[in-house]
This record gives structure tokens, sequence and C-alpha cells, in this order.
């Protein structure tokens, strides 16, 4: 039986047996464990699992739940207050049931987590919250751009934000003369007030200019104005496609842009990715630029080339003495196996640590871009036992040559993981034992499984 059989099989007995949270439930927010489950379904395991089930390592000892973790802190999915960062001490300074790690407004709460100029600073404590540069103390429509800041009737609000501008108690929707008090006067009815080119019934977004009258939903609010534009149930801030409705927000990718796992322009809907590039640190990423995203990501087209990346008992920011550290092998070639040689170019003076599953060759796990999906067997990782720089160097190569027919079929990449003294247990701690970091890399090599892509023609 294959060990991956062996430990799904044991944790489902484990799990069973454990008592878990009454309302701990499989999905939060809709994202069913997308982009990255925990879990696993079935875990092809042939006993009947039927459900996800995590094995988490954390400093607070092993958990067996029925739910998954996305981001792998110990804490269920659907009780965790950053379910996609990983926080395993839950601060939430504000207390607005958003956890410090992922809110955009720490200092104030903010439950719904609003970003009208989508800055990354909320706008419970964005001072210029729509980005028209006016401050909010003087700004007289400080959630809608208005630099102009035109106020007909006088009054508190602009004109943009004002459901009545000439304040003759008939809403702007349903006055023939919007800026003039109790009907037209000598030609002084304004029918355009964006001045977008549509005048009246014609413009479904009468304050903010939208000349193309576009309404990806059809809902009778033009986008410009629309705060669902497609309608999917997620707000446009916080919509990873804005224009097309796809409420599970896959992203079997990885780089932000919903796919659903659709590619390109004729993917079909809950699209708007059009390239397949898969993005292993989403967070640097971000902060690119368009030209370094076109280098920084994995594309099954282009030469061979592979990726390092680290993951350990602790947030990378916290790596202590004591962890266990992971180094991740990704590659631009699915379904090819890969065989791989990974030494210490630079390790802390008198550390004495040495690297597990050095050499050893693995395929792409099916549908991913990680190499490998026996943890046992296949995660390079090493114990940190000095505080300092461990700089890992990887040498992969494609044993059958590249299926694409180019000629590079090898690449080598290094890593480096800053460990500082901390107050770590180096003989003890969640992730000492290779037993433990096992389970914990066969968590993330499931995880994986579940970003497998389909392509529509």
């Amino acid at each position: 039986m294959k060990p991956i059989i062996v430990w799904c099989c044991f944790a489902l007995s484990l799990a069973v047996l454990a008592p878990r949270p009454a309302n701990a439930g499989e999905c939060t927010s809709g994202y069913c464990g997308t982009p990255t489950q925990s879990g696993g379904g079935g875990c092809g395991c042939g006993c009947g699992c039927g459900c996800s089930i995590l094995v988490a390592m954390t400093d607070r000892g092993v958990t067996y739940q029925f739910a998954d973790d996305q981001d792998g802190d110990g804490v269920e999915d659907d009780f965790d207050n950053c379910a996609f960062v990983s926080n395993f001490d839950q601060a939430d300074a504000d207390g607005d049931q958003v956890g410090d790690a992922c809110d955009n407004c720490a200092s104030a709460a903010n439950t719904i987590q609003r970003d009208v100029n989508l800055n990354g600073i909320g706008d419970a404590c964005d001072s210029d919250a729509d980005g028209d540069q006016i401050l909010n103390e003087r700004d007289n429509c400080a959630l809608v751009p208005n630099p102009s800041q035109a106020n007909n009737d006088g009054d508190d609000e602009g004109d943009i934000c004002d459901a009545d501008d000439d304040n003759d108690g008939l809403l702007d929707t349903q006055d023939p003369c919007r800026l003039v008090a109790g009907g037209a006067s000598g030609g002084a009815c304004d029918d355009d007030p964006d001045q977008d080119g549509l005048v009246n019934d014609a413009d479904n977004c009468p304050e903010v200019s939208n000349a193309g009258a576009r309404d990806s939903d059809r809902d009778g609010v033009g986008d410009a104005c629309d705060q669902d534009a497609d309608g999917d149930g997620r707000e446009n801030f916080r919509d990873n496609c804005v224009y097309v409705a796809n409420p599970g927000q896959v992203d079997a990718d990885n780089d932000g842009v919903g796919d659903a796992g659709n590619f390109g322009a004729s993917a079909g809907l809950e699209s708007c990715d059009t390239k397949e590039c898969y993005v292993v640190d989403r967070g640097a990423y971000s902060a690119m630029s368009d030209s370094e995203k076109n280098s920084a990501c994995l594309d099954p087209t282009q030469s061979f080339t592979t990726r390092l990346a680290l993951a350990g008992s602790n947030a990378l920011g916290g790596l202590r003495v004591g962890d266990v550290i992971e180094v991740r092998l990704f590659s631009n070639r699915l379904n090819a196996v890969h065989a791989w040689s990974a030494t210490f170019s630079d390790i802390p003076d008198d550390s004495a640590s040495t690297l597990d599953n050095a050499i050893g060759s693995a395929a792409t796990y099916p549908g991913t871009f990680q190499v490998g999906a026996d943890p046992t067997f296949s995660t390079i990782r090493f114990k940190a036992d000095r505080a300092g720089a461990y700089r890992v160097r990887v040498s992969t190569e494609l044993q059958s040559g590249d299926p694409l027919g180019l000629p590079v079929s090898l690449s080598t990449q290094e890593v480096v993981a800053e460990v500082g003294e901390g107050a770590g247990d180096e003989a003890g701690g969640c992730a000492s034992t290779r037993a433990q970091a096992s389970l914990l890399a066969l968590v993330v090599g499931l995880g994986l499984a579940a970003g497998v892509r389909r392509r529509r023609g």
C-alpha cells in the first residue's frame, strides 16, 4: 500500500475519534478549499473518506479536522479570521473579526474590508478613501471620486452622491429636471449630468461617466457605478474577476486573476485570465511590474525552468532554531519525471544540519506544478540547528528530456532561509521530527491536488 494511502486512512481513523466544533464546515465563503485545498476529498484511499481531512502541525500540537485549512496555520477555514494568510495566533487588534495579518486597516474596525480606491488601505483608515485627492474631512462625497466637488443645491452632499441634486423632493432618477427645483425653467435642465453622451433613461449610470453603458450582469445598473459588476455576490474590490461571474473565485495558477481552470479569451465563462502561468509567491508577484511578471511565473509553454519555495513550522519571517524547514520544488513541466540533487551552498558556522531527500526523482503532482506527491521521499527539508542563513541549491533535470522538444532540460535554483535564535526547542517542538514534517508535507501535497486544471476549447 502506498504511504499516502496509509496516512489518509490513519488520519481518517483518528479524525473520526476526535471531537470537532459543531459548526465546522467544508467551505469558506464559497471557496470550498480553493485555490489550495489542505484536505483532499475522497483521499483516494478506498476507505470511505468522503470528506476533507486536515492534519495540521502547529505549535499547539497535532490537530485532526474535517474542514479545510487553506493557509495551513492549524485553524479551520470556517473559524480562521484570516483563512488565506497564515496566522496561528489569530491576532485581531481592532476586534472586527478580521485578523491583523490580512486586515487592510488593522487599527480601525472594518469588517467588510471596504477599499473604494483599491489602494490596499481600508476606507476606515484611508484619509482619501475615494482617491480623488481631496481628504475625506473636506470631501462632500468621500466614497465616490469627485474632484470638482460640484454641489448644485449647496447641501452636505456633492452632486455625484446626492440622490436629489436640486432638493425639490424628487429623486434624480425620477426628476425630469435634475438640477432645477420644480421643473424646467428656461432650458436649464441637465439631461446628461455626467457628460458621457448618454441622456435620461439611456444612461444606466447617470452620475458616473460610462459612455458604453456597459452592464455585465444586466441588472440595469452600469458597471461604472455597480459595486458588484458581474453579479456573482462578490463586491468588485474583493473579486478576482470583476466583470465575469465567478462565485467560486478559483485561481488555478495562483496569479490573483480568476480563471476557474480555464485560460485564454476563448475559455468561456468564469475566466478573465488570458494565460496559464503558475505563481509560487503571490505576494511578491502582485508587487511586480507587468514586465517583471512575464518572467517571474512558471509558464508551461516556455523553456524548462524551476522555482523553489520555503515552508516552515513558523511564518517564514519568524523561522527559528529547531524548526524543520521544507524546500519545495516547482517546475513548468506538468506530468514529467524530474531528477534533483540538493546541497547546502552556505550554512551557519558549527551547524550540523543535513538535507533529507537531497537526491531523488519524481513527477510533478497531477494538475499542479509541484514536483513529488509523496512527502516521505520527495520533500527536501532540513532541521535548523543554528541561527543564520541556510542557502540551498537544487539542480533539477528532466529525465526523459524536454517533452516540448526544447534543448534545455536542466535548471538550477537557490533559496535562502534566514533563521533566528528565537525560543525554539531543538529537541522538540511541533515540527522537530521527520514523521511530523512528513505529515505536514502530506497535507500540502494533498492540497495542491485541488488545483487540477481543466481546459475548454
